[in-house]
């Protein structure tokens, strides 16, 4: 579980950083 939202926090950041006008997620 803990793996899981570390796993799913890093994908988010990695989509955040590519795609910088996305910060409503």
């Amino acid at each position: 579980m803990v793996a899981r939202g570390t796993m799913r926090a890093t994908i988010i950041m990695k989509i955040k950083l590519n795609n910088p006008q996305i910060n409503k997620i």
